[in-house]
């Protein structure tokens, strides 16, 4: 026997599929302009594509380095320019003088 069995069909089973069809997705609670790419499908390939194309290129200078040093060289250097950088952040947040361009510009201001 079929599920749509007659030119009617199932009430049961058109009441059931109207009800999911009726069911709110995450698309549906997307801002309006991600809504397009939600629910295109050639733009949700253009941003597939594009979202690996920014993995790939993120990801490249690693793979090189790798060859340079080993594998937990660019764990160590990642790790070690993640502190540099943070540390570097947090002393221009917490000291704005100690920066020679932000001393710069409020010697500039002054003068």
């Amino acid at each position: 026997t079929t599920i749509m069995a007659g030119a009617g069909g199932n009430a049961i089973l058109r009441g059931s599929i109207a009800w999911i069809l009726q069911i709110r997705t995450l698309a549906d609670a997307l801002p309006s302009i991600l809504q397009p790419i939600a629910t295109s499908g050639k733009m949700s390939f253009v941003f597939f594509l594009g979202g690996h194309v920014v993995f790939l290129l993120l990801w490249l200078p690693f793979w090189l380095l790798a060859f340079v040093v080993s594998e937990w060289g660019v764990y160590s250097l990642a790790i070690l320019t993640v502190f540099m950088v943070g540390r570097a952040v947090i002393r221009l947040i917490a000291f704005p003088g100690s920066s020679y361009r932000v001393s710069g510009e409020i010697e500039k201001e002054f003068a």
